[in-house]
């Protein structure tokens, strides 16, 4: 009986770990790499129409909130902070980062505007997605550091595409 006992113990353990690394983002970090997008922290917001604003605004909020698996309200994964956030402006996204990427459409990563949709991945697989926030910079939800405010080029390696939900 005891032997069984630790038997379940240990298999639940290990299904819990499992687990936990499954919702393990595939996207790695990496800011080795350079690149020729403009890189700051501050922009002039006055040139951005209402919308726009109003997202950056919205996602700049979230800023500090811890990641989470699935989450959408009090912790989020990537696609649950931009569904949040777009949510904000009247627009309603799907919930995963992959139907996210569907909708939209494809703009020059060097034409990029404040707002848009950033969508990194393996292959052609996408696995993330970030919002540009003006000046070479992204927020995103990273899986060890939740909301943060990141340069535009540090997932450069997985980087696939951008999309434009504002016209």
């Amino acid at each position: 009986m005891q032997i069984r006992r630790l038997w379940i113990k240990f298999f639940t353990l290990t299904m819990f770990a499992t687990a936990l690394i499954g919702c393990r983002s595939v996207v790695f970090f990496s800011s080795k790499e350079t690149s020729s997008y403009q890189i700051g922290n501050e922009f002039d917001r006055s040139a951005l129409d209402e919308r726009r604003r109003l997202l950056i605004e919205e996602a700049e909020s979230w800023i500090g909130v811890p990641y989470c698996y699935g989450g959408t309200t009090n912790c989020f994964d990537c696609s649950g902070l931009t569904k949040k956030v777009y949510e904000r402006i009247g627009i309603v996204l799907p919930r995963t980062a992959e139907e996210q990427s569907k909708l939209g459409k494809f703009v020059d990563l060097n034409r990029v505007e404040a707002g848009d949709l950033i969508f990194y991945g393996k292959g052609k697989r996408v696995t993330h997605v970030a919002i540009y926030a003006g000046n070479g910079m992204i927020i995103h939800s990273a899986t060890s550091r939740g909301v943060v405010r990141d340069r535009f080029d540090i997932m450069s390696s997985n980087l696939l595409f951008a999309k434009k939900l504002i016209e």
